[in-house]
């Protein structure tokens, strides 16, 4: 804007004209600039053209569109490439090409036209427009045609008055997206609709207004110095930012663009103001990308790069740094790349897949962090170029892949070993793919008997002659279930295999649906279990036996009842005679057999593995005897007993004992089946720390040591005789000797045997011993036997109640009868409440469908914690019956009874204080 006391000739020089668009005029500001000299690049133009919506465009000398700005882009639906080179009238209906070309003709007289005319748009509506074409010359020459199109629906038609040379410009200026204005004097002159709106007033009422009232205070003098350059010509840059207050006193931040121009004959400014509030917010929303951009860069685990040709690193993130293990990018900087790889070769191998492919992707190599140590990385690299074709830079990353190479160096070693677990292994392992054996270990040639080579050329399904053709159908059909469901992903099944000798086999067989080589394939693990299914038909032989000794044992206590009432009246009989010798002798006969009975009953609970031991101080010499006479009567044995002198008594159940000695003579009795003589010691052994003998627990035991004289018995299965089940007798259960190892393990003793082949066995056992002597026993008349007190027998055999509370009263004592334990709690407890209580009750340790002794000696202490009471049952397969005391009884007797012996037993308990 000029000042008003500015010379004139300093204007005059820097007069400008506003059709140039700010280019220089060779006239005078009175002069008229001819429209054939019009420049067809102008600034002004180029620049005003694309801020209008309004579509325009230039064509050259033969209607070949040369340029369209944006606003006929956006009106047509084409884009600037598919418009530009094409003629102007193939855009227009025929009827419109038409009335074009006879407008064409009327160039050469230098007129403007205005017409209406309907275009064709991309997507094929005609759109209705109003169309200024207009002539362009240059140095008197017809260069072309401009022309700019109004849409009739969105716009007035163009007022006639306006002269047709300025109309271009008009029409952009006041369409244009920046504002524009000229300022004379520090005022307005003239603005457009845009200016009007950024500053927030209409046109009429900015038209006028001092511009400095409009900016910033603190921006004024800075605004005029600026200024007062622009005038003299010395503002280098004519661009500058400016805080301007709209209505409302709303601060907006705008860019100028100011020109010196000439209006109305005197200097003025012409200025384009950009609203920078949009553009300040873009930009910094692009800072805080670009910042969210480089923490993400910086945060990302893999390693990002550009380096150059050179070697050198031009960029790096935080992971690439940290990577090679420097502090900063400072140091990374300085490193020459070629020194990050350990070995120099893979560089060079690297960049001529980098220049061969121009890509290189997840090259893996050893590189070198700055610390000297080495990891493994995977590089992916893009080459960039120039328009040479030669490389200006490559973008990178770069992965730490060492936990990948040492997963794979553990794959590899983990594969080596399979295959050595493999080899040793005892299970057979095969790997079956389409009927081909695709893998097999050692194990699976010693199961079917075929060598490595014979199974390496079987032919496809040749393995199934190693199935028996019964189980053939079945392994076909679960293989094919494994290959075809895919729930089901394995599979364990017996079958029967046949050797190649032709040896039928039972085979446990594992197999899983696997992929091999890429492809669904059968992995099998097969062990041979013939013996064990030897085995499991012998337990199934010896789990009959113990349910026929079961039977036993339950025959034997109903028996022993039965026994109970013959052998307990026979001795009442006998007591209750006159002297009637042969009568007597009857009953003595039937009492004789009846305890007979009894011991035949007895070893029925033995063979039937009845329990624990019950209990009671023995002489080891007699039990011996008694065995003796019992297993060797009849044979063509010879016994040879040898007793160490004052030999200690054993605490032990005399029946199981004298089982166990039965069995070593019954063995020692095969072993010589042309007859001999067996050995027996029996002698005091005490056992101290670092014995020889560490199996037993420090103390004393009576070793006995049963020896015979025949074929002995093989090394190798030595250390088997006492396992379960096993004989190398083809009669027999097994059994002997592991229910004598069981035995003398019950009574906290030991067995062992020491046997040579062909010369003869030794079986030596430990029996904890006792000093304690054994009472000396008075044999007693029934007649003469006496007793007192008062007895509660409890029983659920009310045969059994009878004959035991007689001989208990033909003794002396009295008693009272129960048929279970809850009419024992009531008898017992009357008795209490009236002062008479029980010297003793004897209790079943078994009632059916009632509280038998067990539950009810828990009742009768709460009543009173001094009850005697002896638990009596004909078997002894509960620990009640060797352990009675922790159970809270006072005694113990087992059926059938004997006179005597229920009396020295109910003396005893009623005598102990």
């Amino acid at each position: 804007m000029p000042q008003s006391n500015s010379p004139v000739s300093e204007r005059k020089k820097k007069r400008r004209a506003i059709a140039g668009g700010g280019g220089r005029s060779n006239k005078t500001a009175k002069g008229k600039v001819p429209e054939k000299n019009i420049p067809l690049n102008g600034q002004l133009f180029y620049f005003c053209a694309e801020n209008i919506k309004e579509g325009a465009g230039l064509c050259d000398e033969d209607g070949v569109i040369k340029y369209v700005n944006t606003g006929l882009c956006n009106t047509l639906g084409y884009t600037r490439e598919e418009l530009i080179g094409q003629l102007l009238t193939n855009f227009l209906p025929k009827p419109g090409k038409t009335k074009y070309e006879k407008l064409n003709n009327k160039y050469n007289s230098a007129e403007s036209f205005k017409i209406k005319q309907r275009w064709l748009s991309k997507c094929g509506n005609r759109v209705l427009t109003e169309i200024f074409i207009k002539a362009l010359y240059e140095n008197n020459k017809f260069k072309g045609t401009f022309f700019v199109i109004t849409g009739l629906t969105e716009h007035n038609e163009l007022p006639e008055s306006l002269h047709d040379n300025e109309l271009p410009y008009r029409q952009i200026v006041a369409r244009a997206h920046d504002g524009i204005g000229i300022i004379q004097d520090f005022v307005f002159k003239y603005v457009n609709d845009n200016l009007a709106n950024i500053l927030g007033y209409t046109d009429e009422k900015l038209i006028g207004i001092p511009f400095l009232e409009l900016i910033n205070e603190g921006d004024r003098d800075k605004f005029i110095k600026l200024y007062q350059k622009g005038i003299r010509q010395k503002n280098k840059s004519p661009f500058y930012e400016s805080l301007i207050k709209s209505i409302g006193d709303k601060e907006q931040l705008i860019e100028i663009y100011a020109s010196v121009i000439q209006y109305e004959g005197n200097y003025a400014d012409l200025v384009f103001v950009h609203d920078m509030t949009y553009r300040k917010k873009i930009y910094k929303a692009l800072i805080e990308s670009e910042r969210k951009f480089r923490n993400l860069q910086n945060n990302i685990p893999l390693g990002l790069y550009r380096s150059n040709p050179a070697g050198r690193f031009i960029s790096a993130n935080l992971a690439t740094i940290r990577l090679f293990g420097y502090k900063n990018w400072e140091e990374l900087e300085k490193v020459n790349i070629v020194d990050i790889y350990l070995h120099k070769k893979d560089r060079n191998g690297f960049l001529d897949l980098l220049n061969k492919y121009h890509t290189v992707e997840d090259f893996e190599v050893e590189l070198l962090r700055k610390d000297g140590t080495a990891f493994w990385a995977s590089i992916s690299t893009t080459a960039v170029y120039n328009e040479n074709k030669k490389p200006v830079y490559y973008d990178g990353i770069i992965h730490d892949i060492s936990e990948k190479k040492f997963a794979e160096a553990a794959l590899k070693e983990s594969e080596e070993k399979f295959r050595l677990i493999s080899e040793q292994s005892l299970l057979a392992i095969v790997i079956f793919q389409n009927g081909v054996v695709k893998y097999f270990n050692e194990a699976f040639c010693k199961l079917t008997e075929y060598n490595q080579n014979e199974i390496r050329n079987w032919k496809p399904n040749d393995y199934l002659k190693t199935i028996y053709p019964d189980d053939l159908r079945i392994l076909i059909k679960k293989g094919r279930e494994l290959l075809t469901r895919p729930r089901i992903i394995a599979n364990r099944f017996t079958f029967r295999g046949i050797s190649k000798n032709g040896t039928i086999k039972y085979v446990d067989n594992y197999t899983k649906r696997i992929r091999f080589e890429g492809k669904p394939a059968l992995l099998m693990s097969l062990i041979d279990i013939s013996e064990q299914k030897l085995m499991e038909d012998e337990i199934q032989k010896t789990q009959k036996l113990e349910s026929t000794g079961l039977l036993a044992g339950g025959i034997a206590h109903d028996f022993n009842n039965r026994l109970s009432v013959i052998l307990g009246n026979a001795q009442l009989a006998r007591m209750n005679i006159d002297s009637n010798f042969k009568l007597d002798t009857y009953l003595h006969n039937i009492e004789s057999s009846a305890a007979q009975a009894t011991s035949l009953t007895q070893q029925l609970l033995t063979f039937s593995k009845g329990g624990k031991p019950i209990k009671s101080l023995c002489s080891i010499q007699e039990i011996i005897r008694e065995a003796v006479n019992l297993s060797l009567s009849g044979s063509n044995i010879t016994c040879r007993e040898h007793f160490g002198e004052r030999l200690w008594n054993v605490s032990v159940d005399k029946g199981q004992i004298t089982q166990v000695i039965n069995n070593l003579l019954i063995n020692a009795e095969q072993a010589m089946p042309e007859g001999g003589c067996v050995d027996i010691f029996a002698e005091n052994y005490f056992y101290k720390k670092n014995d020889s003998a560490n199996f037993l627990e420090k103390g004393i035991y009576i070793k006995i040591t049963i020896q015979d004289y025949g074929t002995g018995i093989p090394l190798e299965i030595v250390s088997k005789i006492f396992d379960p089940y096993f004989s190398t007798k083809q009669k027999g259960s097994g059994l002997g000797l592991s229910v004598a190892y069981s035995i003398i393990e019950n009574h906290k003793g030991y067995i062992n045997v020491e046997s040579e082949f062909g010369t003869g066995s030794k079986f030596i056992i430990y029996l904890p011993a006792t000093r304690e002597g054994l009472k000396g026993k008075v044999r007693m008349n029934e007649n003469y036997m006496s007793g007192y007190g008062k007895i509660l027998v409890m029983d659920d055999e009310e045969y059994v109640l009878d004959m035991v509370c007689d001989l208990l009263q033909s003794t002396g004592f009295n008693t009272l009868k129960a048929k279970d334990g809850h009419e024992a709690i009531q008898y017992y407890s009357e008795a209490q409440q009236i002062k008479e209580p029980f010297h003793a009750v004897i209790m079943d340790l078994t009632i059916p469908g009632g509280m038998g002794g067990k539950e009810t000696i828990k009742e009768l202490k709460k009543i009173d914690p001094n009850v005697k009471a002896i638990v009596s049952s004909g078997y002894s397969n509960d620990p009640i019956m060797s352990n009675f005391k922790d159970y809270g009884f006072s005694g113990v007797i087992a059926k059938p009874y004997k006179i005597n012996k229920l009396h020295e037993v109910l003396n005893q308990v009623i005598s102990e204080i």
